[in-house]
Formats: structure tokens, sequence, C-alpha cells
């Protein structure tokens, strides 16, 4: 049962990646006040992702075995380390893996931003509540909560895209 709904998941989210599906109603526009979503830690924390004021953060919806998703994780790292954690926020999510999966991850990899997880349950109520386009998702959330960049997929040129637009609400009070 746990593989079927794992397996349907992924699916669903890659299918809906591949064909840019994206409601009406979905509530991770650019503009938007980012949702409240609670999510736990590999550290032990409990983790509100819509009350992060007063940091820029980076949050990326991911799993383990997404390919794109394993691509993106060096290049989080660095953003990471450039500027620290006083100011920015790195947040990855892993979605429907449960803790074992991403923490396991996290340290083969020497990821040391925060790492978040879900069960199954958890993340198909996230994805049914903010109904992002597919794995990963990165959105890019100023200091006062609003989402200033949201994009899903990941390639050539976008770490340099997310500094950008870091650097950019970093500035703005």
């Amino acid at each position: 049962m746990k593989t079927k709904y794992t397996l349907t998941l992924a699916v669903l989210l890659t299918v809906g990646l591949m064909f840019g599906f994206k409601p009406a109603n979905a509530l991770i526009s650019v503009g938007s006040k980012m949702p409240d979503i609670v999510v736990h830690t590999t550290k032990g924390a409990t983790l509100n992702l819509g009350t992060q004021h007063g940091y820029v953060v980076l949050l990326d919806f991911w799993a383990t075995w997404c390919p794109p998703c394993r691509m993106e994780t060096p290049h989080l790292q660095e953003l990471y380390k450039k500027y620290g954690k006083d100011k920015v926020k790195v947040i990855g999510v892993s979605m429907g893996e449960g803790k074992e999966t991403p923490e396991k991850f996290a340290q083969e990899n020497k990821l040391t931003y925060i790492i978040g997880y879900t069960s199954q349950k958890e993340a198909s109520e996230i994805a049914n509540k903010i109904q992002f386009e597919g794995i990963p998702t990165t959105l890019i959330i100023d200091k006062h909560g609003i989402i200033r960049y949201a994009d899903s997929g990941f390639g050539e040129g976008l770490q340099n895209k997310f500094d950008k637009t870091i650097s950019e609400y970093l500035r703005k009070k």
C-alpha cells in the first residue's frame, strides 16, 4: 500500500511538471503571501513555512528519487554557504518520504541547510493546498512572507537566477 501511494504521488508530481499544469486557484503565485504550511525538520523542530518573516527564504519542495532535485541540492548548499543563516533561510522540504530518507541523503551529501520532511499524507495535503506544478519547485519569499519567485524544475542558469533574486530582496526593507 505504501509503495503504491508513493508511486501514485511520484507519477502525479512528474506528470504535473511535464505538462505544466497549474490550476487557476494555485496559492503559490508570485506576489501572493506564502500560506501557512507546517513541516518537521530532520533536526526535530517544527517549522511553519508561512511565518519565516524577517528572512529571505529559498524554499525547495523536492524528493530524493527525483534526478533534477538531486542535481539542485549542491547549488542550494552553495547558496546557503554564501548567505549564511542570519538573513537567508534555505529550506528543502522532502515530499512524502518521511524523515529517514531525506535525513540520510542530507548526511551523505553534506547538506547543512534546513531539511524538512513530510509523510505521504502530508505531501498530498500540501500538493492539494498549494497546487504546484511538480518537483523540484523552488520559491523565494521576501522578508514579509510574499512569494517573489516561483518555478518548477531545475536546469542551467537557475542558480544564478536564485542568487540574483535573493540579493535583490535582501536589499529591500
